[in-house]
């Protein structure tokens, strides 16, 4: 099968440098505007003509195969397989197909980046993409070894592009490692705003422009909006509250009465208190993490900040 049919795509980093945060959420899954940050790599793919992709997840994993179906809802198919820790991208390559192709399109599916994979789909030979100094995570190469490993995680947050061979930057389009918690906080908001080229955002803008809703979020008119805010599917904001500057709130969400939100990522299924004040931080079930702090903290009060399920006085 030619290249221009076919990718790889790599999701089987395990995040184990968020620790607790997310609650075991793989990298690849973390929502980025509504969406899997692999669901916009898988789309970006699409738009570059690809329509049968391997991705590569972590052995054991289901979430992923169980998150993307068959692709059916993409207009693709897609195949699964599963790569042990410390697994080489080449070995993987090995395993998806009885025969390598001898060129083919690699991104990594726990990175996110703006429209890029029809620059890659269409650029004669080999070639890695870069962002500045950064390896972009999206390359054409070869199954033969060095060129696909260096799309390995932990090389890749250390390539210099001048071991690359040729590249291209695509630095334009905008990107995110996606490597700590002050990148998740970044590319959500940048989402918003628009910095990732191409990027799909789930829900639509409200009349005003400034909030996007998604299906069955419920927001009052008594709600005040000031700057850009998303709010996902089935979340819902009570009366009361003000969401001001660049703020996301994800699926499931609950913002109770009269809390203040700015600045700010609320993950999906996570309860906000009432009269709770949010400022430039990410909030993941019971877990805070406040960017201009760089503090992570574990909130025991369910009234305040808590994940799924009941919430009962003390």
């Amino acid at each position: 099968m030619s290249m221009h049919s076919t990718a790889l795509v790599l999701a089987d980093r395990l995040g184990h440098e968020f620790g607790p945060f997310f609650g075991g959420t793989l990298p690849a899954l973390i929502p980025i505007g509504g969406k899997p940050v692999i669901e916009h790599t898988i789309e970006d793919l699409w738009e570059a003509g690809i329509r049968d992709i391997v991705v590569a997840i972590p052995a054991g994993d289901v979430s992923i195969p169980e998150e993307l179906g068959d692709g059916t809802r993409f207009g693709l198919r897609l195949r699964f397989v599963r790569a042990a820790e410390r697994r080489w991208p080449s070995e993987i390559l090995a395993d998806a197909f009885a025969s390598p192709p001898p060129d083919i399109l690699v991104a990594r599916g726990d990175m996110l980046r703006g429209r890029s994979a029809t620059v890659f789909a269409s650029a004669p030979g080999l070639v890695h993409g870069i962002a500045g100094f950064r390896h972009a995570g999206i390359a054409r190469v070869d199954g033969s070894g060095d060129a696909i490993n260096l799309l390995d995680w932990s090389i890749l947050l250390s390539a210099r592009p001048d071991i690359l061979g040729r590249t291209i930057d695509i630095g334009g389009v905008g990107l995110s490692t996606l490597a700590d918690l002050p990148g998740v906080y970044e590319a959500c908001l940048a989402a918003l705003d628009g910095h990732f080229v191409g990027l799909a955002l789930d829900g639509r803008p409200a009349a005003d422009g400034a909030l996007r809703l998604a299906p069955r979020a419920v927001v009052p008119s008594s709600v005040e909006v000031h700057g850009s805010v998303r709010v996902g599917r089935g979340a819902d904001v009570h009366r009361g509250v003000e969401l001001s500057g660049r703020v996301e709130i994800g699926d499931r969400c609950v913002i109770d009465d009269g809390a203040h939100v700015t600045n700010s990522v609320v993950m999906p299924g996570t309860y906000v208190g009432r009269g709770v004040r949010l400022h430039n931080a990410i909030a993941s079930g019971p877990w805070l993490y406040r960017v201009d702090l760089d503090d992570t903290q574990h909130v025991e009060d369910n009234l305040l900040l808590a994940g799924p399920g009941p919430r009962v006085a003390a």
